[in-house]
């Protein structure tokens, strides 16, 4: 893995500086740089590199690296993991190599086969190859997923300037204007398009493609096209065939990738793909897997105790490491890294997480690429019930029951989006209805196959590529770790491809076929589980902790003065998130990392930051035992918040494998102060000045998605206990299990959709609607008992003053 740059042009053309020093996190073993000039005399060139090493750590793999015979010289970045098969080829051709890399593999295998030695190479890669015969011609060529950044910029005197981050080009002095549509791409989507960049003038070569400079002239070929392999049809056996085959195929993908001169470990997420990485990696090595996993603590959203289990399972040196809301400082830091802005708050547990990994390892295994080629996401299983819909009802009835339907609800999402599937991704994903026609009879004759791979195509040439993939290797450049994607291997992509739809999603999940193939190698746990994103809990954090980042940044003078958004809609959408009232943190999160790369980038005089510390961003626990999820509700003042400090940090050295989500009041100084305990991982603001029942319902319902396993409570204690006495409670730490009926109740009925009960006006379909809502509160074929479990297992209700006394070691054993 490398950072690559360099330039050609004709011979009078004044080079540019390669500035590699900013390439130096992805390559801080060696640095070379070198010029050439073509035979003719006519026109001069540069290469340079930073490497770190992974294959043959000696000097014999220093770049550029040059063929002792012809004018050819290369640089490259990435990993051939075909390089023997092809290296014995050669050999055979009369080449003689002097290394044991990949790299000099692709050079040899250019003076033999020319630029078709791109259809040979199986991996990820991309590289800048100078042949200094006659006029002289340079060749960059980037992978058919990807995975390796290559950016570029035509010069007007005809002269190309490239490197594999973009930032390096614009130290060239050359313009930084922002491109419209481009910016328009970004703010619909979250990430730049697939070809252009932000700024005018730069481009990025696209997966699987050439671009050759020769003569002055720049030409773009196409060595592989993703359309072509969709459109090339099933190549479907039986069931079981298909999951022998790719199970053997993918068990040669991790063998390949563990061809190694460093240490190798695994980004474990806890579901089927990295655990099924970790189960072939486990059979092929004989030392212990090291595994590294990123808890989000007390959030819905966390699989540590999937990973754990399954790392366990395998008898896997497992590091599991937990995320605080602090990790926000990081975030001007990864703004300035990515190059372009990507929405995708996941690239801060990306990097903190390669960081911790580089103490030990220096390539990482990786399951990405397979919730796209599997059609793992569970929208996708909505477009196919969409297109059924879609087919059999006319628009006008479809519009008709919509009306009936509460906005919230799955099938009234179905039935409005339009029938072209492009668009109804677009809508489901950005909520558009005011963009977006709904309803639309037009064009409805996709078969669901058509429509879904319509959609995978999408997919995988922009959301895969320009945000999964770009910040994977962003993220992990940044800590000198190398990314490996086994399910993106160019044999194990095809055979997924050449599958129908029906072999990969079925009514109830995708992956079928997957599934269907480590059946019998991964704990049974694991195809229970049910799938969770990759995300971190922005929309509390915004409300709270990155509160004031996000109001001094979006609500600068210099943000305005851009003029990319509208102050007052931005000022809006802020106010209504951190009040309560909407959920605008998907929106935000993308404003702020606009702004944060524009300062990084664009504006000239401010320094590219350095690495900041990470020491209290994130808190390695003990993967023998499972975390624990204390909830702490504290909608007291700051005075009696302070008091109940002593006890939180009490609970934290009990055990320190604990996340505490504290639930403070609304529009208080608590949450700031708060913000500094670091036993708190997760704050949300509750609005506790409202009467009644009206304030229990919020509570409920994030206790309800997030369940904790202690649930310490300050609020309404001796109303706690006296519904406990009434309840025969004698011990006042269940008070939440006996009361939980009590607020449902209330919750139920505060929380029943508005629109019904106002219109209607009859109290009535209010409390008909309210019970009719249990079903959707209490889990299937589950008691009370249950219902107490997910609720909180253990609660204590301290008196009044008692918040500072140590809680019992049995409470919380």
């Amino acid at each position: 893995m490398c950072g690559i740059a360099g330039w050609i042009g004709f011979r009078d053309s004044i080079p540019p500086p390669l500035r590699l020093n900013l390439l130096a996190h992805r390559g801080p073993d060696d640095r070379g740089e070198r010029s050439y000039l073509s035979a003719s005399g006519r026109v001069a060139a540069a290469l340079g590199s930073t490497r770190l090493a992974i294959l043959d750590l000696s000097s014999a793999g220093r770049m550029p690296m040059e063929h002792e015979e012809e004018p050819l010289a290369l640089v490259f970045n990435g990993e051939i993991y075909n390089f023997k098969e092809l290296r014995q080829e050669l050999a055979q051709a009369g080449e003689r190599f002097a290394s044991r890399t990949d790299t000099e593999v692709i050079l040899r295998g250019y003076r033999v086969w020319g630029d078709r030695v791109v259809d040979r190479l199986r991996g990820m890669f991309a590289f800048a190859l100078w042949d200094g015969r006659g006029d002289g011609r340079m060749l960059l060529a980037r992978d058919r997923f990807g995975k390796k950044p290559l950016y570029y910029r035509v010069e007007e005197d005809h002269g190309l300037v490239f490197s594999s981050e973009l930032k390096t080009l614009l130290h060239h002095n050359l313009p930084r204007d922002i491109d419209p549509e481009s910016l328009e791409y970004y703010l619909d989507r979250g990430y730049p398009p697939p070809e252009r960049c932000l700024l005018q003038g730069y481009r990025k070569i696209l997966p699987g493609c050439l671009l050759i400079w020769e003569r002055g002239r720049v030409r773009e070929e196409s060595y592989w096209n993703l359309f072509e392999v969709l459109r090339q049809g099933a190549a479907h056996k039986s069931r079981a065939e298909d999951a022998a085959a790719l199970r053997e195929r993918l068990k040669d993908a991790v063998k390949r990738r563990l061809v190694a001169d460093v240490p190798v470990g695994l980004l474990l997420s806890g579901g089927v793909d990295s655990s099924s990485l970790l189960a072939l990696m486990a059979g092929l090595t004989d030392s212990p897997v090291r595994s590294y996993t990123a808890c989000f603590g007390a959030t819905n959203l966390d699989e540590s105790e999937s990973a754990r289990r399954t790392a366990l399972a395998f008898g896997a040196k497992h590091h599991a490491l937990l995320l605080n809301p602090r990790c926000g400082r990081l975030l001007p830091f990864v703004a300035s890294q990515m190059d372009e802005p990507i929405a995708d708050p996941s690239a801060l547990a990306t990097y903190l997480i390669c960081r911790r990994a580089r103490q030990e390892v220096t390539v990482l295994l990786a399951g990405d690429g397979s919730d796209e080629l599997l059609l793992g996401y569970p929208r996708y299983r909505l477009h196919a019930l969409a297109q059924v819909l879609t087919h059999a009802l006319a628009p006008s009835l479809r519009k008709a029951i919509c009306r009936g339907l509460p906005p919230w609800s799955i099938l009234e999402r179905v039935l409005s989006a339009p029938a072209d599937p492009l668009l109804r991704d677009r809508y489901w994903l950005d909520h558009g209805r005011r963009r977006l026609g709904a309803f639309s009879s037009s064009p409805g004759h996709f078969s669901i196959d058509q429509a879904l791979l319509r959609v995978l195509q999408e997919d995988i040439t922009s959301w895969l590529v320009e945000d999964i993939l770009i910040k994977v290797d962003k993220m992990s450049m940044a800590a000198s770790v190398e990314v490996r994607a086994p399910f993106l291997d160019q044999e194990v992509a095809s055979l997924i491809l050449a599958l129908p739809v029906k072999a990969r999603l079925g009514l109830r999940q995708g992956k079928l076929v997957l599934f269907e193939a480590v059946r019998g190698m991964l704990p049974e746990h694991i195809f229970r589980s049910r799938k969770k994103p990759f995300h971190l809990p922005i929309d509390d954090w915004l409300r709270c902790e990155w509160r004031p980042l996000a109001q001094d940044v979006l609500l600068d003078p210099r943000t305005r003065e851009r003029g990319w958004t509208d102050a007052p809609e931005t000022r809006r959408l802020l106010d209504e998130h951190i009040s309560g009232r909407a959920v605008h943190g998907r929106r935000l999160y993308q404003l702020l990392t606009l702004e944060l790369w524009a300062r990084a980038i664009l504006d000239r005089g401010e320094a590219e930051p350095h690495p900041p510390s990470v020491a209290d961003c994130v808190r390695e626990l003990d993967p023998s035992r499972p975390l624990r999820r204390v909830a702490v509700i504290a909608p007291a003042g700051i005075g009696d918040t302070l008091r109940l400090t002593p006890g939180v940090r009490q609970l934290s050295r009990i055990d320190p494998n604990v996340s505490m989500t504290l639930y403070v009041a609304q529009g208080r100084e608590t949450d700031q102060v708060m913000a500094g305990m670091s036993p708190v991982d997760r704050q949300v603001p509750l609005d506790f000045t409202r009467s009644g029942v009206g304030k229990i319902f919020p509570l409920l319902q994030d206790i309800r998605r997030n369940p904790p396993d202690v649930l310490v409570s300050t609020l309404i204690s001796r109303l706690a206990w006296m519904v406990g006495a009434c309840c025969g409670v004698r011990d006042r730490r269940a008070w939440v299990a006996q009361w939980s009926l009590a607020l449902r109740l209330g919750g139920l009925f505060w929380g029943s959709p508005k629109p019904i009960t106002h219109r209607s006006g009859m109290w009535g379909v209010r409390m008909l609607w309210i019970f009719a809502g249990f079903w959707e509160f209490q889990p299937r074929k589950a008691s009370n008992r249950t219902w107490h479990r997910l609720c909180g297992r253990k609660a204590l209700s301290p008196k009044p003053g008692s918040y500072c006394k140590p809680f019992p070691a049995p409470f919380w054993r």
